[in-house]
């Protein structure tokens, strides 16, 4: 080599190809040692030495073989894919860390390349780390060349596939299985496909028999208002007759009892004031008897008028007058027994009776 100043100087060299992971041409790495130089063996050293620390820091493995294939370089890259320590692997030939079938293998791609010179990229082979676990590798191999163009060796670098084949292994099995359960998936898509047109179709026709009833609701709703309006109007009517019928009957109860006094009463006083045997003081007697039992209810309820009562306090006076309980006057006149006792504390308050311990029967009865 000629230096800067014009001197020839005679040198020792190591030149290798450096490739990435893909094992395809990245750069060149090339260790110089000047003869001359009494440092140059030291010089050397520290190349080789930036040489490994650059290969040690990739993550894929890198080898050298002789051309027997026994290990003459590796960085560390190529210890954690195999699990030996860097002490076991040197020298190592490597038929130790794979079975016949993929040694027969490695030989022969080796010999072809040793016999065309040309690189192999992306071979797939299989290894069986320390531990016997087995690992899928994807390797580059390029020929080696001494100073003289010989081929001395072997050079690579390896990657571990081992969980990209695993996936595409499962991957390409689901493949298969997805292919060959395809036809029952279609069965069972088609399967539900049918279900669910039957159960739309059944939901549909509860739909429209809903919707049909509802309507029915509905109108027999509205049929029930128009029967409830008019069993109001007719209520209404009723009542109106009701109080209408308890007035006149008032009307006609002081009537007889006017009728009675003024035009039988009299006449009844006049006989008994004539000379009457034994029999016929007593028939007058007996008439006499009779009509004021018949009259007995017309009078309590004029003297329940004249205390100001209305029809609906003189019906359940007389009612309680008869002896029935607030539970069974609440039934005869279709009330709640709260209204019953509201008529009853309004009867004792216009008999003068609220606060006190009289009896309420005692004294409607007392009126008569």
């Amino acid at each position: 080599m000629t230096d800067r100043e014009g001197n020839q100087r005679k040198v020792v060299s190591r030149t290798a190809v450096l490739r990435d992971s893909r094992g395809r041409p990245a750069g060149r790495i090339c260790a110089v040692r000047d003869m001359a130089e009494q440092n140059g063996e030291e010089s050397l050293r520290k190349s080789l030495g930036r040489y490994r620390t650059l290969l040690d820091g990739i993550e894929d493995g890198y080898y050298e073989t002789d051309l027997k294939g026994n290990l003459t370089f590796f960085n560390s890259g190529l210890t954690a894919v195999t699990g030996y320590s860097p002490g076991e692997m040197a020298g190592m030939n490597y038929r130790v860390f794979m079975d016949q079938y993929n040694g027969k293998l490695i030989f022969d791609t080796f010999r072809k390349v040793f016999r065309t010179g040309r690189s192999t990229r992306s071979f797939d082979w299989e290894i069986i780390r320390k531990d016997g676990t087995k690992a899928i590798i994807e390797a580059s191999i390029s020929l080696i060349a001494d100073e003289g163009d010989r081929p001395s060796g072997f050079r690579g670098i390896i990657r571990d596939v081992t969980k990209r084949k695993e996936a595409e292994k499962a991957l390409r099995e689901s493949r298969e299985d997805l292919e060959k359960n395809q036809g029952e998936l279609e069965r069972i898509v088609q399967s539900r496909t049918e279900k669910w047109k039957e159960t739309n179709d059944r939901l549909l026709r509860e739909i429209r028999e809903r919707e049909k009833t509802e309507r029915n609701l509905r109108e027999r709703e509205r049929e029930l208002k128009e029967q409830s309006r008019f069993l109001e109007e007719v209520n209404t009517a009723l009542r109106v007759i009701l109080n209408q019928r308890e007035r006149d009957q008032v009307d006609l109860q002081g009537n007889i009892l006017a009728n009675v006094r003024e035009l039988i009463l009299p006449y009844l006083d006049r006989l008994k004031s004539d000379h009457l045997n034994e029999s016929q003081r007593t028939c007058i007697e007996v008439i006499e008897s009779n009509l004021k039992n018949i009259l007995s209810p017309f009078i309590t309820n004029t003297r329940l008028n004249q205390l100001n009562l209305t029809h609906s306090e003189i019906r359940i006076a007389n009612l309680v007058r008869h002896g029935k309980s607030t539970k069974e006057i609440a039934q005869i006149l279709g009330l709640s027994e709260r209204t019953i006792e509201a008529h009853r504390d309004r009867i004792r308050a216009k008999l003068h009776l609220r606060g006190k311990r009289s009896n309420l029967r005692a004294h409607l009865v007392s009126l008569d």
